[in-house]
């Protein structure tokens, strides 16, 4: 799993701009907004930031593109299925995302204590960069932006190596 890319396709903007944007700002203001509220949907986004530095301490790199929504991208056009589906089942708890927080820094901390060769830098352990030009390993698309997110989040969801 070290080294591999992982591309996030998604037509949320809303999602791109937390990631990129908003979420280095939430935490420096300790999980407020610009306007000094609390952040909406808190533990999402923190559950989020911890599977993404979890990726970053394995030396992944995790990019993100935009694609436009309901303009025939398979993986768009099949998400959006699945949600559409899952949205016809009986609603579920929510899940408790601060536990699972706690169990991907848990795990960031084993993987770091079995490393050998020394531990990435804080400065890259997020890994976030714009979207190279060639073929990524591994493609991955989730979509946050409905009113039920944290169903969303994990209904559509798409994987296909290449």
């Amino acid at each position: 799993m070290n080294g591999e890319h992982i591309l996030i396709k998604t037509d949320s903007q809303y999602s791109m701009r937390c990631v990129r944007e908003r979420l280095p700002t939430y935490k420096r203001n300790g999980w407020r907004s610009a306007k000094g509220e609390p952040v909406k949907n808190v533990t999402l986004i923190k559950y989020l930031d911890a599977l993404l530095h979890q990726r970053g301490a394995l030396g992944q790199r995790v990019h993100l593109q935009y694609v436009r929504g309901h303009a025939g991208e398979e993986g768009n056009e099949g998400a959006d299925r699945l949600a559409n589906l899952g949205a016809m089942l009986p609603a579920l708890p929510d899940r408790d995302w601060d536990v699972l927080t706690a169990e991907v820094h848990r795990a960031i901390e084993a993987a770091l204590d079995r490393q050998t060769y020394g531990v990435p830098s804080t400065d890259n352990m997020r890994g976030i960069t714009a979207p190279p030009a060639k073929a990524i390993a591994a493609h991955h698309h989730i979509k946050l932006s409905r009113p039920t997110i944290a169903a969303t989040f994990q209904s559509r969801c798409w994987t296909d190596k290449i």
